[in-house]
């Protein structure tokens, strides 16, 4: 996974989706961010997601758990899991996504199916595509871990929005 640059600063690494919008599509911008042609957002870099794969509308990723992603229950903390999995359902809405338009999540639901630990290794996790419309479309999330035991399903509704050069100020 390409590695932030803290000089180019947090503001600028934000930007890079709007921007990148306004010159590729969706998919091309997942493609860049993982091949390091251009950063993943801060956030999703120090959690540790990595996106490994990205076709029209499946993204799939994967994420270690650490001993800093526990709560006190000394399982992997649901924001983390929420986290996980509305990055790569959102990023199967972006992959659908033309140039000038971004994807946020307008709303998501997660199920908890069984506790993630230290011991679940590495967790795979699967975004698809279920419909996309004008301004919003649907997608889902399921979490696995390194056994194929399910951890958790989501689905993320994204608002569809057209990003405007002057809208990047």
């Amino acid at each position: 996974m390409p590695q932030f640059d803290a000089a180019r600063g947090q503001a600028d690494a934000a930007m890079t989706l709007a921007d990148g919008a306004l010159h590729r599509t969706g998919l091309q911008w997942l493609r860049d961010a993982m091949d390091g042609t251009t950063p993943v957002p801060p956030f999703v870099h120090e959690l540790g997601i990595r996106l490994e794969r990205a076709d029209r509308g499946l993204v799939i990723g994967s994420f270690e758990p650490r001993q800093f992603h526990l709560n006190g229950l000394a399982t992997v903390h649901g924001c983390v899991l929420a986290t996980l999995a509305d990055t790569v359902a959102s990023c199967a809405v972006l992959s659908i996504a033309p140039v000038g338009v971004v994807t946020p999540t307008l709303e998501m639901k997660i199920n908890f199916l069984r506790p993630a630990t230290m011991a679940s290794g590495t967790l795979t996790a699967e975004g698809r595509l279920i419909s996309s419309g004008r301004t919003t479309a649907l997608a889902e999330a399921r979490i696995s871990d390194a056994h194929g035991k399910q951890i958790s399903h989501a689905t993320v509704t994204c608002t569809l929005i057209a990003v405007q050069p002057e809208d990047l100020g």
